[in-house]
């Protein structure tokens, strides 16, 4: 899935469940969204083996962004930093336009924050940018989705 400017982030804090979009909760201040979405190839050559090739590994999932953060209440910093200093999982919705439109593309996983920093470039006034980086925690529990009406 290509994210570009209508892409959305939205997550939950609860246990891995099928995609339903309900519970969610929008990361409004995620800017420059950029997901990475592969499989690994395995070689199978042997030396007795007349047919060789190649099969595909295990799917690898990460979504970067930059995060605005102001200091004072966030409930979102507060729920990705606890995710991340407790080594929690978290629900991750990845969408392609808004989430509550029919035929919008999600990928829906389970993650882990691989990166959240305490601090970052504290500009003069307002809010800082904040490289956040999600992970998939479990290669089991991964949906590629489409909002239904």
């Amino acid at each position: 899935m290509a994210a570009g400017r209508a892409a959305e982030l939205h997550y939950e804090v609860a246990t891995y469940d099928d995609f339903d979009g309900t519970s969610l909760t929008e990361i409004t201040k995620a800017q420059d969204i950029t997901v990475n979405d592969s499989r690994g190839e395995i070689v199978e050559n042997d030396r007795t083996s007349i047919v060789n090739g190649t099969s595909l590994g295990q799917r690898t999932v990460d979504v970067s962004f930059n995060y605005h953060y102001t200091p004072g209440t966030d409930a979102v910093y507060t729920a990705l930093r606890s995710a991340y200093t407790g080594d929690t999982t978290i629900n991750v919705a990845v969408t392609d336009g808004v989430l509550a439109t029919a035929g919008t593309r999600v990928l829906w996983f389970e993650a882990r924050v691989a990166s959240c920093p305490l601090m970052g470039a504290a500009p003069l006034e307002g809010a800082m940018s904040l490289p956040i980086k999600l992970v998939l925690a479990n290669a089991a529990n991964i949906e590629d989705a489409t909002v239904s009406a």
